[in-house]
């Protein structure tokens, strides 16, 4: 019989093979990707071990979780949003002790079901997930680029949450906005969209796709509007300006670069730097206070360095990646 045959080798081995390249079809063929590309990268480079971080405390542990961009107050206070959708403070009380103070929800407590958001990366459209954050020039208000809600603003007295956008106009709705800052006579907000195939919690097929659907807006305050400045972007990141207030700094996650647009220049996009070792993701501006040298804070959300980069590895195999996601969906 044919269930005989197949338990004799070789015929078992021939058996296998055909079952192992009619489920690798299927799987190809409902692969969340679509299509891939090959993906250009700097060649990786070695990191030398370090511990600079290995004696670092862990703050509010259970309470704090996910926290993503960073901002700082005029009082020292610092402001963040986490994975269940909160933007928090984090403060000094008088006797010296930190503590936390909840702003605002970006979104609800509990799923329908009532299930505790932060639970799961699936609930993040309904819970909301605040990724960039910037207080205005005034100090009196905070807008937030939420991967799901939008573009948000809150006002820090009031605690007044309002939607700014929530789309492009013409009924392109955002899928995944990240990083916002800005201009310096507060008029216009820019921000960084980082897919629009894929929301945060696919980000995986994002990155596994390799294809450029990545944008950098501008929203203008004036009449609500918002201007694409530049698209076929691959999964830009963290904005930020320069020290002269001129031009924006933004990260590329997985080219290990980064790259500047000055408004009103005429130039367009020109790369700043690159040959960085890892996935970007946060930026900020730092002054060394020893030295008052200018420079930048990278957030590195994984390394890319020899010996070993998944995604390295693959960046000129499309078709496997393709495959990879169809046989291991993330969920």
């Amino acid at each position: 019989t044919r269930r005989d045959m197949c338990l004799n080798s070789p015929t078992l081995s021939a058996c296998l093979v055909s079952v192992l390249a009619a489920f690798s079809y299927r799987a190809y063929q409902d692969s969340a990707l679509g299509d891939c590309r090959s993906v250009t990268l700097s060649p990786l480079g070695r990191l030398e071990p370090n511990a600079l971080l290995a004696h670092a405390d862990h703050l509010f542990e259970g309470d704090i979780i996910g926290p993503e961009a960073m901002v700082v107050e005029e009082s020292g206070s610092v402001i963040t949003g986490l994975a269940d959708g909160r933007i928090v403070r984090i403060y000094t009380e008088n006797d010296g002790k930190l503590a936390t103070e909840t702003l605002v929800r970006t979104g609800v407590e509990h799923t329908e079901d009532g299930r505790k958001c932060g639970d799961s990366i699936e609930f993040e459209s309904t819970c909301g997930r605040p990724l960039g954050l910037t207080i205005t020039r005034d100090g009196k208000k905070l807008v937030i680029a939420d991967g799901y809600k939008g573009l948000l603003e809150l006002d820090l007295s009031t605690k007044q949450l309002v939607s700014l956008a929530q789309g492009s106009g013409a009924g392109n709705t955002f899928f995944l906005i990240n990083s916002v800052q800005e201009s310096p006579d507060g008029g216009t907000l820019y921000f960084t969209e980082t897919s629009t195939d894929f929301r945060r919690n696919r980000i995986f097929y994002a990155v596994f796709s390799g294809n450029p659907t990545g944008r950098l807006l501008a929203y203008h305050r004036t009449n609500r509007s918002v201007t694409v400045l530049a698209e076929k972007l691959l999964l830009p990141n963290g904005i930020v300006y320069d020290h002269q207030d001129k031009c924006l700094i933004f990260a590329m996650t997985i080219t290990k670069t980064l790259h500047k647009y000055c408004p009103g220049a005429g130039k367009g996009i020109e790369v700043f730097t690159e040959g960085i070792p890892g996935t970007l993701d946060n930026l900020h501006k730092y002054t060394h206070p020893e030295t008052n040298s200018n420079g930048y804070l990278l957030g590195i959300g994984s390394k890319m360095a020899l010996p070993f980069n998944l995604i390295a590895a693959l960046k000129d195999m499309p078709m496997l990646r393709r495959l990879l996601i169809g046989i291991l969906p993330i969920s």
